[in-house]
């Protein structure tokens, strides 16, 4: 595992993506990818608003093209998908073209992640955009309720899904009101191993960042991850956010431990000055009460996907 740390480490120090400003547009530049326009969220600072030209995911980011510079990542599934920006990351890789798969139970966001694949899946690219949530079985069209960061399948009490009074404050604010009303919608409930063999699809990276419902995401690929190791890109909440599905941290990731996978714990996931740890079931970044992130693989992962020089 030492050897993958090391690795992503040195990567992560000459990562550089930038957000440049030319004749008053934005474009985010990396390298082996194709210039992406850019529209940066205005930036807030004492009742002044600028463009906020900073990267919030540049460690991801940075992880995401580590994977797809190294090994020979063909399908790409997107959990949680939100406003596309790691399904169009993947769709503007250059050397090679990237499957993409984007699931995001937002309904008000489909119509945008639809227009970023028609722009980007072409010349032998592939994309699509489903509107719907990853859990753990395949449930057809369900009635969902959601907020912006949140999924519920049954109907929530408010406690569960309010914001506290001081992160109502914060987005307020940014301009971002309302961010946790609660909504209504019938959306497909699908499952990755599900979804992967209606489809006929073989995901070699599966990135999850589900607010909360990671536990049942990664349950319902219990049998993708026996069977074809794909690496796993994981935001993990705090239990708090994971107690609607009746788990916490160690349980959401069980799944993975049991199928013999490795982890990686990125320390701080906001930082591309971040350290990297190898860690195990038992390790005590799984009690931290964050945001954290972590890479998993197995050591048939890296049999299957080979090595890229």
């Amino acid at each position: 595992m030492t050897a993958m740390r090391d690795e992503i480490s040195a990567f992560l120090k000459t990562f550089q993506p930038r957000v440049a400003g030319r004749n008053g547009s934005y474009y985010l530049e990396i390298d082996r990818f194709a210039t992406i326009p850019w529209h940066p969220p205005m930036k807030g600072r004492l009742f002044q608003n600028k463009p906020n030209t900073e990267l919030y995911e540049e460690t991801t980011t940075g992880l995401v093209a580590f994977l797809l510079d190294h090994f020979d990542i063909r399908t790409f599934f997107d959990a949680g998908a939100a406003s596309g920006y790691f399904s169009r990351l993947c769709l503007t890789y250059l050397p090679r073209a990237i499957d993409v798969h984007a699931f995001e139970m937002q309904p008000s966001l489909t119509p945008k992640l639809d227009a970023i694949m028609a722009e980007w899946a072409k010349d032998g690219r592939s994309g699509k955009a489903y509107c719907a949530g990853l859990s753990d079985s395949d449930r057809g069209t369900s009635h969902v309720w959601y907020s912006v960061t949140k999924l519920y399948e049954t109907k929530p009490e408010e406690n569960d899904y309010r914001d506290s009074v001081w992160r109502r404050i914060k987005f307020a604010l940014k301009g971002r009101r309302n961010r946790d009303e609660l909504k209504e919608a019938d959306i497909e409930i699908t499952s990755i191993d599900a979804f992967s063999k209606r489809e006929n699809v073989v995901p070699d990276l599966i990135k999850i960042d589900v607010d909360g419902h990671e536990g049942p995401v990664l349950k319902g690929g219990r049998e993708t991850f026996a069977t074809h190791f794909p690496f796993v890109v994981l935001e993990l909440h705090k239990d708090r956010m994971l107690a609607k599905t009746g788990m916490n941290r160690r349980d959401a990731v069980k799944v993975l431990f049991d199928a013999g996978y490795q982890a990686l714990f990125v320390n701080d996931h906001h930082d591309l000055e971040t350290t990297l740890s190898d860690v195990g079931e038992g390790d005590a970044a799984f009690d931290r009460q964050k945001t954290d992130q972590f890479l998993f693989w197995h050591p048939k992962t890296l049999e299957r996907l080979g090595r890229r020089n």
